[in-house]
């Protein structure tokens, strides 16, 4: 009872501070981001290209502010109950320079990925044809591109294996019939 007294209250705060940033990331970044790219727009036509890319870029925006949110809110709950946190800081500052290391294909897809999404190369509902495989975009994500080729097949492409994009629907198109 003694330890809620004296703790119960600051991790209260803190809690209720966390959940109220996690309504508010989930609420208004995608409209933040939608906005954005609507004030941007140059022809009416390409508003559901921008309403894709905006789902997209929204996904990662909001999971980047909650990771920071609540990783910022476990750190402090651990500081309110006294706990030293500076080894665990550390610890994680080096766990990041060894994982980064080790992870470097996967750092590769993501930046990739974020390359990809922020200079809108190809969207979901794209015909592409990327790392030698054509077909349709079904999903654009940070570290990986989901492609359904003519056959049906899905392929999932790491983004760090895209080179060339070629995308065959992106503001213009036309059907080469060969008879």
């Amino acid at each position: 009872m003694e330890w809620i007294e004296a703790h119960g209250t600051k991790i209260f705060v803190i809690l209720t501070v966390a959940f109220a940033l996690h309504f508010l990331a989930r609420r208004f970044i995608p409209r933040l981001v939608r906005n954005l790219l609507l004030r941007h727009r140059k022809l009416e036509d390409l508003i559901p290209e921008i309403e894709k890319r905006a789902a997209t870029l929204s996904r990662v925006f909001v999971a980047l502010a909650l990771l920071i949110i609540w990783s910022t809110a476990v750190f402090m709950i651990l500081s309110a109950v006294g706990i030293n946190i500076l080894p665990l800081l550390t610890g994680a500052g080096i766990a990041g320079l060894v994982l980064g290391l080790a992870a470097q294909k996967l750092l590769s897809d993501v930046l990739n990925g974020f390359i990809i999404l922020i200079e809108n190369q190809f969207a979901p509902g794209d015909i592409v044809r990327v790392a030698g495989i054509a077909g349709f975009v079904e999903e654009v994500g940070i570290r990986k591109t989901r492609l359904r080729d003519l056959d049906g097949s899905v392929h999932f492409i790491p983004n760090s294996e895209i080179r060339a994009v070629s995308n065959f629907s992106k503001e213009w198109s036309r059907v080469n019939l060969d008879v």
